[in-house]
């Protein structure tokens, strides 16, 4: 993983929820690179009616 100190801030990073949800993800073994592929994926089911 990147070294923290070379990372953009975001105020998401540090709010509870999105440490939950990042800690159930990390347990459930997915990868960043699925996040990336599922957010490909809903954005071709939402561009799909306007087809």
């Amino acid at each position: 993983m990147t070294d923290p100190e070379n990372r953009r801030p975001l105020a998401s990073r540090q709010s509870a929820w999105a440490g939950r949800l990042a800690t159930k993800a990390v347990q459930r073994g997915i990868t960043p690179n699925q996040i990336s592929q599922a957010s490909v994926g809903f954005a071709a089911i939402g561009l799909a009616p306007t087809c």
